[in-house]
């Protein structure tokens, strides 16, 4: 599962992690960089999960990584550089070497054209002391043929690495278990060292792929009527809302959740979900809503825009992957203030138990304060630096501690007063003036009592 994400040098983003709790909620103002740091982890999931040849055309033709981060790869690196710099960390229960690891990639962009500069994997909590960290690293730049140098691990901890060439076009962490393959001699080491290479590199895929980012397509949804009944996991807009539903009726135990979470969060009397089916495989929901004494069919052109979005952010919930990392941008959007608290803690208590993580950002005030003060741990607040303005992202607690200031409830007294955000912001000249000011009140005060 992953554990955190690290920009080191991507958009606005420079020298700061991304921490992801069970629930993290991300707060900050627009254009303070959240997007950014979404864009960021969509990008390193398309980078590892390319194929060497796709990667270097997209970069070079000028095509987007994906339809949702703006701009080609040339807008990527921060303003007057031209390096891409991001990271992760998962974790892998019960795996050899042990759980936590670190996968770090640096890539130079010239003209469109990116190169590895430097990419590493290295576990961070060995079982074994003699063991070296790294699964493998760059050991070299690039040379005139783009060709980089790297060790790889052989995993015991009597071998030496081994050292390899690849090509620095892209990531070299798709290419690695081939080359072990081909070098390594047959016997039980090449399939114990082929075999933890190719599981750490898959289950780094996985948590980067499993990651869906869900921005409901409310007026796509009222347009779109019926619907092939195949899909299993939710689109970005959620067009195919009424497949997930009917796929999740067939799950008893699942499906009365969910009708107990739809009755929680809306005002409608709502009795049940029904779905009208063709004979090619299509379908469509409709709502049986008690309304003056009578039940009737309300079919999702005519539903609220409310009670949508809230269709689509459960329906997504209940049917990602387990170990998945469920991204909600604006989750509180066209919902209202009443409903906020208890889709929060909806969103908490069901990914708790379908083992998923749920970000998700806002800007509503209700949504901050139906976080209560136990969990301020999984709030993280975005700013833009005052000297730099790049992008920085910290734990909100940390920004208490760090910065001395007392955090009272509301939450949204302290986001709308901004107070945290000018300590934030401010520069280093500012802070060492301060401090001064300080000491020289206390010599002061000495001097007079002298």
């Amino acid at each position: 599962m992953l554990k955190s994400i690290r920009f080191k040098s991507f958009k606005s983003l420079v020298d700061t992690e991304l921490p992801l709790e069970p629930f993290t909620l991300l707060i900050g103002t627009n254009g303070s960089g959240k997007t950014n740091a979404i864009e960021g982890l969509r990008f390193l999931a398309a980078a590892l999960t390319m194929g060497g040849e796709s990667f270097a055309t997209t970069a070079r033709e000028g095509m987007s990584f994906h339809k949702a981060i703006r701009s080609s790869i040339s807008g990527y690196p921060p303003f007057g550089e031209d390096n891409i710099a991001l990271g992760c960390q998962f974790q892998v229960p019960n795996f050899p070497l042990g759980e936590f690891f670190q996968y770090n990639l640096c890539l130079k962009i010239v003209k469109n054209v990116p190169r590895v500069e430097f990419e590493e994997l290295l576990a961070t909590n060995l079982k074994s002391k003699d063991r070296s960290p790294w699964l493998f690293k760059t050991a070299t730049l690039p040379d005139e043929q783009n060709r980089i140098t790297a060790e790889v691990s052989q995993i015991d901890d009597r071998s030496t690495p081994l050292t390899f060439n690849f090509s620095a076009a892209s990531p070299i962490i798709n290419d690695i278990e081939v080359a072990l393959s081909a070098r390594m001699s047959e016997g039980e080491n090449k399939e114990f060292t082929v075999g933890l290479h190719h599981e750490t590199r898959a289950a780094l895929e996985f948590f980067l792929t499993a990651v869906f980012v869900i921005e409901p397509d409310i007026r796509g949804l009222r347009r779109i009527g019926y619907v092939p009944v195949k899909y299993k996991f939710p689109s970005e807009s959620v067009l195919n809302l009424s497949s997930l539903l009917f796929q999740l009726h067939k799950s008893s135990s699942k499906w009365r959740m969910i009708l107990t979470n739809i009755r929680e969060l809306t005002e409608s009397e709502i009795q049940d979900v029904g779905f009208e089916t063709t004979s090619r495989h299509e379908v469509q929901l409709y709502l049986k809503e008690r309304f003056g004494g009578e039940e009737r069919k309300v079919h999702i052109e005519l539903l609220s825009d409310g009670t949508i979005r809230l269709l689509s952010i459960l329906a997504a919930l209940y049917t990602v992957p387990e170990e998945s990392l469920l991204i909600i941008e604006d989750v509180d959007a066209s919902l209202h203030p009443s409903q906020v608290n208890t889709l929060i803690q909806t969103l908490k208590t069901v990914g708790k138990k379908r083992k998923i993580k749920v970000l998700v950002s806002s800007h509503n005030t209700a949504l901050m304060d139906a976080i209560p003060r136990q969990d301020w741990k999984s709030v993280v607040l975005c700013y833009r630096e005052k000297d730099t303005s790049h992008s920085k992202l910290i734990k909100l607690l940390d920004a208490e501690e760090g910065l001395g200031l007392p955090v009272t409830e509301p939450l949204s007294s302290l986001i709308k007063g901004r107070k945290f955000e000018r300590e934030l912001k401010k520069s280093q000249q500012e802070r060492e003036q301060e401090h001064q000011k300080k000491i020289d009140d206390f010599l002061n005060v000495l001097k007079r009592r002298g």
